[in-house]
């Protein structure tokens, strides 16, 4: 049923716990695709001993580096009714694939979107960004056009379950150059997928800010292939609007659009993301993007996000970087009155709501 498709590159640290947590579930109608981009530490080996005693796990080295090549030879690769992207440094959680199997057998989405936690440095666990938008409730499939606010989820490949057919008649592939390959493919998907779905369940659990993870390390000027990754899929809502196309309506333009500024804004105030001396090119880089594809007559709202988005609008980077203590004391309020728990799951005959505003802090 469920084709796992696991990128693997510098994480023999981490993989064998990845492994651990695929095949000691009880579900067992799954396939692994473990693809190896050329890592020169003990990862490849490590696939290849497990593959000798797992006979649903299938290796595959490559001679050159990248996670959205990895997925991509990946999806070829699969056979399964649904794909699943697991990242070699983190793992799934227990019982998440009966849960999956059970959701996917009773809604049949083109995509299913899937709760989160984080793996801190410590090794806390907290719940993922997403977890208030899960805690609303959504008993039947959906679209974008219908559901703008989905486009508040992340735009990473770890959060969905995709069904494969449509996927590859979608023709959507994940771009070869990182970090950030995920997004534009993330973007498509949301945007073609005609059935939606939710799972108020934490199936994955996510390394954020590891040493050596893509994020963090590489080319000085990595993070400022977000904008490349954002550019084709603005240029295209932006046409399809002025065009007329019912599946991008002025609200999905809209959604996507503050959903790229905030990317923008969350990278730039990120810790170790944007060296000191590249914030300013960066920030004026952020303030283009908002000139040239802000929807027509938009005005942003919102509390504080609409005060980052002024400032940007306004390319006022001085008073931008004002705001950084006090957005850092909003954060530590915010996690401070939460207490960063996860709510509860709503009950088997909760009444379906519409997905709500989130204020994000991560991708």
């Amino acid at each position: 049923m469920i084709s796992l498709v696991i990128p693997v590159f510098y994480v023999e640290r981490y993989l064998s716990e990845c492994l651990d947590s695929i095949t000691s579930q009880s579900f067992r109608k799954i396939q692994i695709i473990a693809v190896d981009g050329a890592s020169n530490d003990a990862s490849g080996s490590i696939l290849d001993l497990r593959s000798q005693i797992e006979p649903r796990l299938r290796v595959i080295h490559l001679d050159k580096q990248g996670p959205g090549r990895a997925r991509n030879e990946g999806i070829n690769s699969a056979t399964g009714e649904y794909v699943w992207f697991v990242d070699g440094d983190d793992v799934i959680t227990p019982g998440c694939l009966q849960e999956i199997a059970q959701r996917i057998e009773t809604s049949q989405p083109d995509v299913l979107l899937v709760d989160s936690d984080v793996i801190a440095a410590d090794g806390r666990v907290t719940p993922g960004d997403d977890h208030r938008l899960f805690s609303q409730r959504t008993e039947s499939c959906f679209t974008l056009t219908a559901v703008p606010k989905a486009a508040e989820f992340s735009l990473v490949s770890w959060n969905k379950i995709i069904r494969r057919e449509f996927l590859l008649s979608s023709g959507i592939t994940f771009l070869e150059t990182w970090p950030h390959e995920d997004v534009p493919f993330s973007c498509s998907i949301l945007m073609k997928a005609q059935r939606l779905c939710t799972l108020n369940y934490s199936c994955y659990q996510y390394r954020k800010g590891r040493p050596g993870s893509a994020t963090m390390t590489g080319n000085s000027n990595r993070h400022f292939r977000i904008f490349e990754s954002w550019s084709p899929v603005l240029e295209r809502v932006q046409k399809s609007t002025d065009s007329g196309d019912p599946t991008v309506t002025a609200q999905v333009y809209k959604a996507l659009f503050e959903r790229a500024i905030w990317q923008y804004s969350t990278i730039l105030d990120a810790k170790g993301y944007v060296g000191r001396s590249d914030r300013r090119r960066f920030f004026a880089r952020m303030h283009w993007h908002f000139a040239n594809y802000a929807p027509p007559g938009y005005h942003a709202t919102g509390g504080f996000r609409a005060v980052k988005f002024n400032l940007i609008a306004r390319d006022a980077y001085i008073r931008y970087f004002a705001l950084a203590p006090l957005n850092r004391l909003r954060v530590a309020i915010s996690d401070a009155v939460n207490g960063r728990r996860r709510p509860s799951p709503p009950a088997a005959n909760a009444i379906p709501v519409p997905l709500v505003d989130s204020t994000r802090r991560d991708q």
